[in-house]
């Protein structure tokens, strides 16, 4: 593979077909469009400074459907589970 990616270019330079040429320029731009991705099963609803104040607004919202974890910046997250 080393020695036909040296010679490549010139391939292509001087004008002989190469099959495999456009297969890169394909792939590119299927990775612009990005991944297929699942939207995600929970939505943060809010940032609180403690877990108490989290799980207090998630107890007056309606208790079980709510849950509170911590983020990498030391915030406490209500989070809603989607449907």
């Amino acid at each position: 593979m080393r020695y036909l990616s040296r010679f490549l270019p010139l391939a292509v330079a001087v004008g002989f077909a190469v099959p495999f040429a456009a297969a890169p320029a394909a792939a590119s731009a299927a990775a612009q469009q990005g991944p297929i991705v699942a939207a995600p099963r929970e939505k943060v609803i809010g940032y609180y400074p403690t877990q108490r104040a989290c799980n207090e607004s998630g107890r007056r919202l309606g208790g079980e459907a709510y849950r509170c974890a911590r983020n990498q910046y030391g915030e406490w997250m209500l989070i809603v589970w989607r449907a």
